[in-house]
């Protein structure tokens, strides 16, 4: 056959008698990567339908897997064994990074519910996400980080982005969240 040229219905039964009971020069080790990267199947990138899922589905219905089943593989996808391993990174770190920290995203949450998920400044020009914004800045004021009364929820139009106007409006920011409390 050359390259570019269709093959006919003949030609392809011939090839598939031929191949049939023949075993391929892949040693099992290639063949489990092969397998583990999803190179090959019948099915690759393909979606079942509605029907064959509930065949599939029906199919499986009242069968379990053993407790022994599942302690292998388990252990066979421990590790670097995984083939989404990442040479033993660590995800879950405490960082000093603000969004990172599961502490401040709890403080952004309840500074944005106690202000009922608006912007504090209420007008017309009222547009953008929300934002939960530090009155006394994060750098200079560590103890008051997770402090909820030094928090603000404003929308991306009215919270500011330069030093000078955060510091105009502390005094102001603070009496709102006054305000809130009595």
């Amino acid at each position: 056959m050359r390259k570019g040229q269709k093959t006919s219905e003949k030609t392809k039964e011939k090839i598939r008698q031929s191949n049939l009971g023949k075993k391929h020069n892949i040693s099992e080790e290639g063949y489990k990567k092969l397998k583990m990267n999803g190179i090959g199947g019948w099915n690759k990138g393909k979606k079942l339908s509605d029907e064959w899922r509930e065949k599939i589905r029906q199919t499986r219905l009242g069968k379990t897997t053993s407790d022994k089943h599942k302690e292998i593989v388990g252990l066979n996808w421990l590790g670097e064994k995984n083939p989404r391993w990442k040479g033993g990174k660590k995800f879950w770190k405490t960082n000093e990074k603000k969004h990172l920290s599961s502490k401040y995203i709890d403080w952004v949450k309840r500074v944005k519910k106690r202000d009922n998920w608006k912007c504090r400044m209420e007008n017309k020009d009222c547009h953008g996400r929300l934002e939960a914004h530090h009155i006394l800045n994060w750098i200079d004021f560590s103890e008051l980080r997770y402090d909820m009364n030094n928090g603000i929820t404003l929308c991306q139009f009215h919270h500011p982005r330069k030093k000078i106007k955060v510091e105009k409006m502390i005094l102001f920011f603070q009496q709102l969240i006054k305000n809130t409390i009595t």
